[in-house]
């Protein structure tokens, strides 16, 4: 298959389909479309897996996204946290030393930031009120400072800062947030140990995604789809280009590549 160009035919046999959330299930509207739903179940009915493959934290993902679409697992916070049948497979949160620095970080240059947690999301002490409406968010206390998986914040860290974090963390720097995933863990990693728990092997899997993120899952997948709205590097390593997530991108690819 070239990389970038859509010469990957109907797919024969049963796929493991791994989908990021954001810029690629979703757009400007908080749930998927009926049609991307629709396409979801049709692909599990025929004998498919769908996972969620997220930067989120678990506590980030609505629960009724996960009642309309009915996964069959989550990778969250880019791999720290594998959920299968409504079992906990993994779960590794941040250290003590960890949410230290952060603080540290996002009080010092004034950002606008929360932890994605296990069960909810936090405003991070210090963090100011910008964007992000997050008044309404509590900052986590007590054993709850156990329960954080990663930080998200709202502008561009400064290089001490991205130097600091580095040395256990990966950072990845959007155009206009930053988010960082414990070193040794990402949506490929997830992946991976989800393809290998089911015994599915590599080539018979699919990841769909839009942003800078996304490119090792992309990568590492049988077949990996970008969506129209896809940063132009993720584009040029993917092996298919589908519709915009305005356009139920992940359904056009869903009914294009599988047999359902």
């Amino acid at each position: 298959m070239t990389k970038g160009e859509n010469r990957v035919k109907r797919l024969k046999g049963k796929y493991a389909v791994f989908l990021d959330i954001d810029g690629t299930l979703i757009d400007k509207s908080p749930m998927p479309s009926k049609r991307v739903v629709e396409a979801v179940r049709k692909a599990q009915k025929a004998g498919h897996k769908i996972f969620l493959d997220t930067g989120r934290g678990r506590g980030k993902i609505e629960q009724e996204m996960l009642d309309l679409l009915k996964p069959d697992g989550i990778v969250s916070a880019m791999g720290q946290y594998i959920e299968m049948d409504g079992n906990i497979l993994r779960c590794v949160c941040l250290e003590y030393e960890d949410v230290q620095l952060m603080e540290e970080i996002v009080s010092k240059r004034k950002f606008e930031a929360f932890y994605e947690g296990v069960y909810k999301t936090y405003r991070v002490p210090g963090s100011t009120n910008k964007g992000w409406s997050l008044e309404n968010y509590d900052q986590p206390e007590g054993e709850e400072k156990k329960r954080l998986l990663k930080l998200c914040g709202i502008g561009r860290l400064e290089e001490e800062d991205v130097k600091r974090l580095k040395k256990r963390h990966d950072v990845f720097q959007h155009p206009e947030f930053f988010e960082t995933v414990i070193k040794g863990y990402s949506k490929s990693e997830g992946m991976s140990f989800v393809l290998k728990r089911l015994g599915i092997p590599k080539e018979n899997s699919i990841a769909m995604g839009d942003s800078a993120n996304d490119a090792d899952m992309i990568e590492c997948a049988g077949v990996g789809v970008a969506m129209g709205n896809a940063t132009l590097e993720l584009k040029k390593i993917a092996d298919y280009i589908t519709d915009t997530n305005e356009n139920d991108g992940v359904a056009t690819a869903l009914e294009a590549l599988l047999e359902m």
